[in-house]
């Protein structure tokens, strides 16, 4: 019997149930070993020269990137599984550069299940390597692999060290807010994101918000998702740019 092994990328920035991202088609999820494989892998040192060569990379090119490495919702074998991430490190070591590459392997650590790779650590590790290479996109990633693993407070800790990074060249600081009662969370999903959902944080006033570095564009589209429920059409009223 073929086992089938389904791990989806999901598009969002919040932690889901293991049974919502995987399946194993013919085996009982009781049955799965606890035990990680440990990956084989050591990341390579800095590769640019200057901060400034990758302060301009946006969160929506590397996330575009890494969607076309590793397909969301994508059902894979235990073998293509394991094939994928040793393939991204490959593609590391032949391309150091390359941030997406570096988006993808994070996320197949953040998502996967422990027995093809998955593991929390390594999530972390590759993280803290981005925030080598760029602070800002380095932030979103730890706060990806803590809120991929319900650490909230952590997820939110390095959120708010996001929006405490200075502003690199042609970028601006963009902010938006939901003023109203939701029963568990608003999030957003947008162009500047590659349509995944961040989650926004409750202010002191009540007010949800979520602040982006972005480059200046003319044409910045999103939706919110209240209690996970998208709106489509909101009124002014109910979302707001507000620029710094």
């Amino acid at each position: 019997m073929r086992l089938m092994l389904l791990f989806t990328f999901l598009p969002a920035f919040f932690a889901v149930p293991v049974s919502d991202w995987f399946e194993i088609k013919g085996l009982a999820k009781k049955d799965i070993s606890p035990n990680i494989i440990q990956p084989n892998f050591k990341l390579p040192d800095n590769p640019f020269d200057n901060a400034s060569e990758a302060e301009n990379i946006t969160l929506q090119e590397v996330d575009a990137e890494a969607d076309n490495l590793a397909p969301l919702n994508k059902v894979y074998t235990y073998k293509e599984a394991i094939e994928l991430r040793e393939n991204l490190h490959k593609q590391i070591n032949n391309n150091p550069k390359d941030m997406g590459l570096y988006w993808a392997l994070l996320r197949f650590y953040a998502n996967a299940p422990n027995f093809v790779g998955g593991n929390s650590n390594m999530g972390l590790q590759v993280a803290g390597y981005i925030y080598g290479m760029n602070k800002y996109i380095g932030c979103l990633a730890y706060e990806y692999v803590y809120s991929r693993h319900y650490q909230f407070d952590l997820a939110a800790e390095w959120y708010k060290r996001s929006t405490l990074i200075p502003l690199a060249r042609n970028m601006h600081w963009q902010e938006i807010t939901y003023a109203k009662t939701v029963l568990t969370q608003v999030k957003v999903s947008g162009n500047f994101n590659n349509w995944k959902s961040q989650l926004m944080y409750q202010k002191d006033n009540g007010e949800y918000s979520r602040k982006i570095m972005i480059p200046t564009c003319e044409n910045c589209n999103y939706k919110l998702i209240l209690d996970d429920r998208k709106l489509t059409d909101p009124t002014k009223t109910e979302m707001a740019f507000s620029r710094y």
